[in-house]
């Protein structure tokens, strides 16, 4: 009787692929809240599932001789699957960091890298004889002179993964430059998980464009000892995924998604001195959870509007405006004999901050002092 024994890599693409889908399917039967990311993490996974599958039957010796035997189609039925966990990753990730997030149709041009990869497939494989079939899922040959084209199929995917993975982290990075522009307090709006995990699978995609440029030039056993590592922090990282989606997701404060450049309306003097004089007269910087949102409901001003005095009047953003604000009231309780003997956590609190560590890092950057030490000298 023939057997089919694993080894110990293959063991873990199957861990992988059964871990992706048994989450995938619970994200898609059991979660209610944030249903757009959790269907797109569901899908990222389920994706991944697809991709450890295809791995393993490619290159899992105990695997591909005996699907081979079976079917030689089988071998490459989910080789366009590569193609998706990039866009799906870039797709969970703006649903996300953007409150207004929504699927729309111009999102299926995600899609067409692994529809384009299904028709090349087609006639670089499927439409082969079996003669022909084996020597590219067996002998390989599809790596060699045989069928040049192969390696341009998996070439684009390879870079099309990193490009992915780019996206991902300029998406996050201008988030955190966007929340500067709505909210006064960041130190409770902690997205480094998701910046690790996401920088994670780019490093893990890097990985995978090495490997297969290593076996390109014939570095064989460095291009497969860099797949297998990639394979194993794949793994992790989906696993860590999996955790912290489910754990922080829920707390993620989302923006709204960005719109095209309008020219900025032209605010009179008048209008910004009034602006000024309202918010110093109504102190709205002492709510330790002002947004701009808040603030503009505050003082009865389109959102807009006060966004653009800010930040092309003010030159400012708004994060800054008000901790100025902010330290300015803090001096004034530290210059105060009345409050000589209160805590500078106290003062921190009374002026408007909610984090000591932020009061602290501000009262530095304004004065250039520390609290304590301004206190001394005054």
């Amino acid at each position: 009787m023939n057997a089919v024994i694993f080894n110990f890599h293959d063991i873990g693409l199957l861990l992988r692929a059964f871990e992706c889908a048994m989450f995938g399917i619970l994200l898609v039967t059991l979660r209610e809240t944030k249903r757009n990311s959790n269907l797109l993490l569901a899908g990222f996974l389920l994706a991944n599932a697809c991709v450890a599958m295809q791995t393993l039957v490619l290159w899992g010796d105990a695997v591909k001789y005996q699907v081979f035997s079976i079917n030689p189609n089988i071998v490459f039925l989910l080789g366009f699957t590569p193609f998706l966990p990039g866009p799906l990753l870039l797709l969970y990730t703006q649903s996300l960091v953007y409150s207004d997030f929504k699927f729309r149709p111009l999102y299926m041009l995600h899609i067409i890298p692994s529809v384009l990869a299904g028709f090349g497939l087609y006639f670089l494989y499927f439409s082969k004889t079996v003669a022909d079939k084996k020597l590219i899922a067996l002998d390989f040959k599809n790596y060699g002179n045989y069928e040049w084209h192969f390696n341009w199929l998996v070439h684009s995917e390879k870079y099309l993964l990193v490009a992915y993975g780019c996206s991902c982290i300029y998406t996050l990075l201008r988030y955190r430059t966007a929340l500067k522009s709505s909210y006064s307090d960041l130190e409770n709006i902690d997205f480094s998980w998701l910046l690790l995990l996401v920088g994670g699978f780019l490093v893990v995609w890097c990985c995978f464009l090495v490997s297969h440029l290593a076996g390109n030039m014939s570095y064989i056993t460095l291009g497969r000892d860099i797949a297998i590592a990639g394979n194993y922090l794949m793994l992790t990282l989906i696993t860590a995924l999996v955790f912290y989606s489910l754990a922080f997701s829920d707390r993620f404060d989302g923006i709204a998604s960005p719109t095209k450049n309008e020219p900025h309306a032209s605010y009179s003097p008048q209008y910004v001195r009034a602006f000024v004089a309202q918010f110093e007269a109504s102190k709205p910087y002492l709510n330790q959870r002002l947004t701009l949102e808040g603030l503009a409901a505050d003082l009865g001003m389109h959102k807009r509007d006060v966004s653009g005095i800010i930040n092309q009047h003010l030159d400012q953003n708004f994060h800054m405006f008000v901790n100025r604000y902010r330290i300015q009231a803090a001096k004034a309780l530290l210059d105060n004999p009345e409050h000589r003997d209160t805590l500078i956590s106290e003062i921190s609190g009374l002026s408007g901050f909610n984090s000591k560590a932020a009061f602290n890092r501000f009262f530095k950057k304004f004065t250039g002092k520390t609290p304590t030490a301004y206190r001394l000298d005054h």
